[in-house]
């Protein structure tokens, strides 16, 4: 997809700051206001450019053909939705839809997404780019009927990963299923595994939702340098001796060779019921771990995807670790969401649940909202890449409108410029003008 159009890990879709007359509804910025669609053929007399008459023109087409299925149009600035569609992805901003379909549009062609409604549940969806010229403008999005139901009713809608042999893991997103049917395929084969993944990915996790945490034995090569490689390696014997258990080593990446090599000769000790898995930590500051020792857990591989590459997990991911936290699930507001998905997430789940336990310290009941995130995030999280001059116009701008309350009258005063350049700067920056809170 263009550069122009698909959004970037730092940059979101501009919300228009004149009412989108075009748009079945309009586009506001915690979520999406649907009640019922106007006739855009009636409104539009004289669409304001090419691109936005293409994008109508496009979703008269859709649903005069896909009658009583939920049709949406979205681009960076407009969204245009009929009845059923608004309700099927009400409470869904149109950054998030705009941001999900550029991801499932880098093909350029007729492609199938998945879509996380507000309730945490997934709709599996047709994604067909708007191209003007060669250049995509926007996407067409088709809710798919479920193949069993009769056309023109309810729309394919997966509920979430998380119970049977995946409790306690959230996940529902296309990659995350694929990874799932792996994971439980190389289970049942008995073979040795190995679950490889950058650091904080739930490696360890998903090795425990799926054999039990009673029969999970882990041996961490990580705490060798600690405990010494000779009382560990005793420990790891007598692991291996028992029968029916899981043996996890863990980090396979910290072991020197020459004691991965010694685990090596351990192996070929291991009980005949006892089964072998390992983790390995992906990424430019994992050490490179031993070639012999890999290859004997890589039999079956499991490859265990970032954060970055499963957003569409990222509200369910919310609710499971907020329930983690504080025992209970919290409602996390589409606002907040999109900030999160415009961070890069190295340490992925690990640090995605820090954010967490700051934010419910900070916010202990109600909806958690965009202001409740902290300053980093909202600091990090902006429209687009800023330049190093511009973070630092933002940074400054977003602690001034907290410490004066949201007022921009004050605001403006104290960085010594006009309301109006503090306005078009808040644009420019992607911030909402009609917050009052930072």
């Amino acid at each position: 997809m263009s550069a122009p159009v698909r959004p970037g890990p730092g940059r979101a879709p501009r919300t228009a700051s004149r009412p989108v007359h075009q748009a079945a509804h309009t586009t506001a910025h915690h979520g999406l206001q649907r009640t019922r669609e106007i006739e855009p053929e009636r409104r539009v007399a004289d669409p304001g450019s090419r691109a936005e008459r293409l994008l109508l023109d496009s979703y008269l087409r859709s649903r005069s053909r896909l009658a009583g299925r939920p049709v949406t149009c979205v681009s960076e600035r407009t969204i245009i939705s009929n009845p059923v569609a608004a309700r099927l992805f009400h409470g869904v901003s149109q950054a998030m839809l705009w941001e999900q379909a550029a991801r499932a549009m880098d093909s350029r062609r007729e492609d199938s997404c998945e879509f996380v409604l507000a309730d945490g549940r997934t709709v599996v969806a047709v994604c067909r780019p708007i191209d003007d010229r060669g250049r995509i403008i926007g996407a067409v999005i088709e809710a798919t009927d479920d193949g069993e139901s009769p056309r023109g009713q309810s729309p394919r809608v997966r509920t979430p990963i998380g119970s049977g042999e995946f409790a306690g893991l959230a996940g529902q997103g296309e990659q995350w299923r694929e990874m799932c049917a792996e994971a439980v395929h190389a289970r049942d084969s008995g073979l040795p595994m190995l679950v490889r993944g950058e650091v904080g990915t739930g490696k360890l996790s998903l090795l425990t939702a799926l054999f039990g945490a009673d029969r999970v034995r882990v041996m961490d090569a990580a705490m060798v340098p600690v405990d010494g490689f000779a009382p560990w390696a005793r420990e790891l014997r007598e692991r291996l001796a028992e029968p029916g258990g899981v043996v996890v080593v863990r980090r396979l990446e910290c072991l020197e060779p020459a004691a991965a090599q010694a685990v090596c000769s351990l192996l070929d000790m291991a009980h005949p019921d006892a089964r072998l898995a390992g983790t390995l930590t992906l990424g430019e500051r994992a050490g490179e771990a031993f070639g012999p020792l890999v290859r004997r857990f890589a039999v079956a591989t499991i490859d265990v995807p970032p954060l970055r590459r499963r957003f569409e997990d990222l509200p369910q991911l919310l609710v499971a670790l907020s329930l983690r936290v504080e025992g209970r699930p919290r409602r996390w507001m589409p606002e907040a969401v999109q900030a999160l998905c415009r961070l890069e997430w190295t340490e992925n789940i690990r640090q995605l649940e820090n954010v967490v336990r700051r934010v419910i310290a900070g916010c202990p009941a109600g909806d958690i909202r965009a202001r409740h995130l902290p300053d980093e995030v909202l600091t990090d999280a902006p429209r687009r890449r800023l330049t190093q001059l511009e973070q630092l116009e933002f940074t400054e701008m977003l602690s001034t409108l907290r410490r004066t309350g949201g007022n921009k009258k004050e605001a403006a005063q104290i960085l010594e410029i006009s309301r109006s350049t503090l306005y078009r700067k808040m644009r420019q920056f992607g911030m909402d003008l009609t917050r009052s809170a930072f």
